[in-house]
């Protein structure tokens, strides 16, 4: 009698695809080689940039192969995803440390914010990124007491991560979204959280693996709560017109 193959859970194809994502990181910034350094803005931009295009490439295109919606609720998903994840990824990273760690092993100081809004070759003495930082430093140290203090404080690991990189993609309650895809990402919701009650109870990683579940589900509201500091960074950037130098995740 032929034995059936088990069927893989999603945890196991997003492991795989994540780490993917973390090879062509490692291949396109050439990490081996490179040496960590302090960014300023401008450079944080086109590292996002080069990002975005590896995430799309390896990790987006897992959760894409797993529906059979149309390409607008695709891209909708998708860019619905983007900027919080890479919020989140980046958190992720740096939650143990006072450094902003990028995808390519650089960092942002952000107790030192002069410098990274300092634009290349400008003199400093003409005090633009100083007038930057009095306005848009605060939202980087809320961000840091916000998001990141909370993912210190849980401490995921890799998997928990990941399950809630899933609950972040199939979001539904989304402009635009139909009712055809509200369901599928509801559908996909709940089985990833069978998965996660699973995978608590055989980690035996808390003697209360539903209260770890409800633990890790909260770093959902930290993350939302850290989406609306970057908005309305965003948004008084526009006000007091910061000569670009605005969060460029929303680029």
């Amino acid at each position: 009698m032929k034995l059936e193959k088990p069927r893989s859970s999603l945890l196991d194809g997003l492991k795989n695809a994540y780490g993917k994502l973390q090879d062509s990181r490692n291949k396109t910034f050439q990490k081996k080689a490179h040496i960590p350094k302090v960014v300023n803005y401008q450079e944080l931009k086109n590292i996002c940039g080069i990002d975005f295009k590896l995430i799309i490439q390896n990790l987006v295109s897992f959760f894409e192969s797993k529906d059979f919606l149309d390409n607008p609720q695709k891209k909708l998903l998708r860019d619905n995803f983007l900027v919080p994840f890479e919020l989140f990824d980046g958190a992720f990273r740096s939650a143990d440390c006072e450094f902003y760690q990028l995808a390519n092993g650089d960092f942002v100081d952000i107790n030192n914010l002069n410098k990274f809004y300092q634009k290349s070759g400008e003199n400093p003495a003409n005090r633009i990124a100083d007038d930057v930082t009095k306005v848009l430093g605060p939202y980087w140290k809320l961000n840091q007491k916000v998001l990141w203090k909370h993912l210190k404080e849980v401490q995921l690991d890799l998997s928990e991560f990941l399950f809630l990189v899933v609950v972040v993609y199939w979001d539904f309650g989304i402009s635009s979204q139909t009712e055809e895809c509200a369901t599928f990402c509801h559908e996909m919701r709940i089985k990833i959280f069978q998965e996660l009650s699973d995978y608590e109870k055989k980690s035996q990683k808390s003697k209360d693996p539903c209260l770890r579940v409800g633990e890790i589900m909260m770093v959902l509201q930290t993350l939302q709560k850290a989406l609306g500091i970057m908005f309305e960074c965003r948004d008084i950037a526009m006000v007091y017109n910061l000569h670009g130098r605005e969060c460029p995740l929303f680029k």
